[in-house]
């Protein structure tokens, strides 16, 4: 599809090179706005220069007992983040997964890994709706 043809444009996170010109390669639509909410999920609020409030910061969850409470707020810090910052897109649902070894020992946070699916509705200003589904894995790095 040329480049024309999408309705929402960004430069790819990865900074691959197009073979074809050259030049950095651009995600349109659907792609470009998996990856701005990816980038706002991962990103700690401070890390990004002169924008210390964008992110949410979920690895700094990581290691934190799992309650159904924490999990309520990160779910509010995730859809409010997701509002402010990626007008494109409206957050639908926001689940945490409990990991099957950590279900099978029966509590919560021991595998020190989360995961995590975001639903969420594309606003493209078309008469049909888009929803796409992101899933993110956060774990400890030995």
């Amino acid at each position: 599809m040329p480049v024309s043809d999408f309705q929402f444009i960004d430069f790819d996170i990865d900074l691959n090179k197009n073979p074809f010109n050259g030049d950095i390669s651009v995600v349109g639509d659907r792609n470009a706005i998996r990856q701005s909410i990816m980038n706002i999920v991962l990103t700690s609020p401070g890390e990004k220069r002169f924008n210390d409030d964008f992110g949410v910061g979920l690895r700094n969850h990581l290691f934190e007992l799992w309650t159904p409470l924490q999990s309520k707020l990160m779910e509010m810090d995730i859809k409010i983040a997701i509002a402010r910052l990626e007008p494109r897109a409206v957050v639908d649902s926001v689940i945490f997964e409990e990991d099957s070894d950590v279900a099978k020992q029966g509590s919560s946070g021991t595998a020190n890994q989360l995961n995590l699916i975001i639903n969420y509705t594309i606003l493209n200003g078309r008469k049909s709706k888009l929803t796409d589904t992101l899933q993110v894995t956060l774990q400890k790095v030995r």
